[in-house]
């Protein structure tokens, strides 16, 4: 190599050291512009990294490139940022590690709700995508397509799942005043608490928690002196249902099965209807389970 060729060469060399100087300095006045980064020490240590690649990602620096390149260096991990037009974030983990993991002060995960209530009803999903609503309702896809099968999972309207008591319990028997209440009247409608109190039992028996939306088990009229129906509701309910859980004659000891809501704070009411007159009646209430 002659003196001209060397001279050009390192020519070269210069101008393209030139534009990765250029190209460095304006990704950290990029990074900058987001959040204060200082500097670390080599070696970068893996949790710098992490930082760094958080940060690239929010800001949306370098595009896929740069945090394909982030994501490399040190790690046998993928790390990829979508196109613009959607906004996410892909990971992938190895064979024996987690795709992703989270955790935070308050949650691991905030899903933001959508801007209308019910599952998507437009666009392109798939399956196993999640979903929560503008009332806070979870849901699942289960189909893909457009706009896909979806599952509602979780709500403030949703019963959830049926937990079976330890052993069926009696919460009430008005004959003793178990449940707060004697014998009630007809047409005078009486609430009852039914959850976190110990039933029959006491405190060796189970108890239902707080949030439970529903309880199932059997009512039982003993011996009215009148005939008509007992009515079982939730305890926040605006107005008496006509509807009837159990019918009985005149001094009949009868029993059916139920499945009652449960209002916010735990309560039912319980009223006898029906009948030509005036009456009363004792009762008992079993509860073999719950919904959460």
């Amino acid at each position: 190599m002659n003196h001209k060729q060397l001279v050009q060469q390192m020519s070269d060399m210069k101008a393209e050291l030139d534009k990765y100087q250029a190209e460095l300095t304006q990704l950290r006045s990029q990074v900058a512009t987001y959040e204060d980064v200082e500097e670390a020490p080599a070696p970068v240590s893996t949790t710098s990294r992490r930082k760094l690649l958080r940060r690239m990602a929010i800001a949306g620096i370098g595009g896929i490139g740069a945090l394909g390149l982030a994501a490399s260096v040190g790690s046998t991990n993928t790390v990829l940022a979508e196109t613009t037009a959607d906004n996410a974030i892909e990971a992938v983990g190895g064979n024996a590690g987690y795709g992703l993991r989270a955790s935070g002060g308050l949650a691991p995960l905030f899903l933001v709700g959508g801007g209308s209530a019910g599952s998507p009803a437009s666009g392109t999903h798939q399956a196993g995508e999640l979903y929560v609503d503008s009332a806070g309702i979870l849901y699942y896809c289960v189909t893909a397509g457009t706009p896909g099968t979806w599952r509602q999972v979780s709500g403030s309207t949703s019963s959830g799942v049926f937990h079976a008591l330890s052993s069926p319990e009696r919460y009430i028997d008005t004959r003793s005043n178990l449940g707060g209440s004697g014998a009630l009247s007809k047409d005078t409608a009486v609430t009852f608490t039914l959850t976190n109190v110990n039933g029959a039992s006491g405190g060796s028996g189970p108890v239902i928690p707080s949030g439970a939306t529903a309880i199932v088990g059997n009512i039982t009229v003993i011996q009215p002196t009148g005939p008509g129906f007992m009515t079982l509701y939730p305890g926040n309910a605006g107005s008496v249902p006509t509807t009837s859980n159990v019918n009985y004659s005149a001094g009949a000891v009868v029993g059916n099965n139920y499945t009652v809501g449960l209002s916010p704070s735990g309560t039912i009411k319980a009223v006898a209807q029906g009948g030509g007159g005036a009456y009363t009646v004792n009762f008992t209430l079993d509860v073999f389970g719950y919904y959460m």
